[in-house]
């Protein structure tokens, strides 16, 4: 009997530690688009370069920096290996300046600017992964600096903003990853940049309330075929748990 308690102790403290190592393995959003430029490209990361000239590892005391070294590349490795370019969309979220105004055909619009912006280029976002960068592009993206509201979206928009002020709100875009390029940089920003392309799957514009101390949705979209793929995978959700 006593045998028997040790070897459940000893399981039960195996599971906790086996679930404690999952619990550690997450990767970021930015971790996920190098991921997708990888496997877009039919290669794989090099880990060690990767964590080794990362702010973490240069930052670091020289005794930290052989634990970092193995466990990030532990990380990254799993998390590559697991990561799907088919399905593991990418979601980016950036801080955006909002107006409200009347648009040229006198119906309300909202304007929005990346507080990081500085051109009036297409708007991308800068991916880093160790000493590289990729220029993530977001196909379409551009056409949302300037948003047309339905009639039953402008009184909603009316609860929060008076027009023509500016506002400090954050804009979320899921980005599925559709093609990248191994060959040639993108010379952007001053620097040499790896080119990926994404497309829009889902795009928020968000506030926050300081009444109810959380976010509020002012305008959102789904792509078409995007609600289509959503649908598909709550339906195959249902059909296993039948």
């Amino acid at each position: 009997m006593h045998k028997s308690f040790i070897t459940l102790f000893f399981i039960i403290g195996l599971f906790a530690f086996i679930q404690n190592s999952i619990a550690e393995m997450t990767v970021s959003e930015e971790e996920k688009a190098v991921f997708a430029y990888f496997k877009l490209t039919d290669q794989t990361p090099d880990f060690q370069k990767w964590v080794t000239n990362s702010v973490k590892y240069q930052e670091s005391r020289q005794s930290e920096q052989p634990e970092i070294l193995s466990k990030e590349k532990e990380r990254l490795d799993w998390g590559f290996g697991t990561y799907d370019v088919a399905k593991d969309f990418i979601t980016i979220r950036r801080k955006i300046r909002l107006t409200t105004m009347s648009g040229e055909d006198g119906k309300r619009v909202i304007k929005t600017r990346f507080v990081d912006e500085r051109h009036n280029e297409t708007p991308y976002f800068p991916i880093m992964y160790g000493d590289e960068s990729i220029a993530l592009i977001v196909e379409g993206l551009e056409q949302y600096k300037t948003i047309a509201l339905k009639p039953e979206e402008v009184t909603k928009v009316k609860e929060y903003f008076y027009d023509s002020a500016p506002y400090e709100a954050t804009m979320e875009v899921r980005i599925r990853p559709v093609s990248a390029d191994a060959q040639n940089k993108l010379f952007v920003d001053y620097k040499d940049q790896w080119l990926m392309l994404g497309d829009i799957a889902y795009l928020k514009v968000q506030y926050y309330d300081e009444y109810k101390l959380e976010d509020v949705t002012i305008w959102d979209y789904n792509a078409p075929w995007y609600l289509e793929v959503s649908q598909k995978a709550l339906l195959e959700l249902f059909k296993e748990k039948k």
